[in-house]
């Protein structure tokens, strides 16, 4: 499995199933903090696009996705940040 951010095009999303996602559980054991923990996320990201730049450390590295109860990198994200 790896990382490819461009394979995100609208026409891909359209074909996904209702389940294909879902760090949160789905159904009738939907997590009830689902949608306080995604305004969230959106916030903390938004705040942090603000102020900083993240770049790669080690230029454009290759990252590789280990399947566990939550999804996290192999060798986490290598990153720089700068402050705008």
């Amino acid at each position: 499995m790896s990382f490819r951010p461009d394979r995100w095009t609208d026409d891909f999303e359209e074909e996904l199933t209702d389940h294909a996602f879902i760090p949160f559980g789905c159904g009738r054991r939907t997590c009830i903090g689902r949608e306080f923990a995604r305004l969230e996320a959106t916030l903390v990201l938004a705040t942090i696009g603000q102020q900083w730049t993240l770049e790669w450390a080690d230029g454009d590295p290759t990252i590789t996705i280990e399947p566990e109860i939550t999804t996290q990198t192999k060798n986490g994200l290598p990153m720089r940040l700068r402050q705008r």
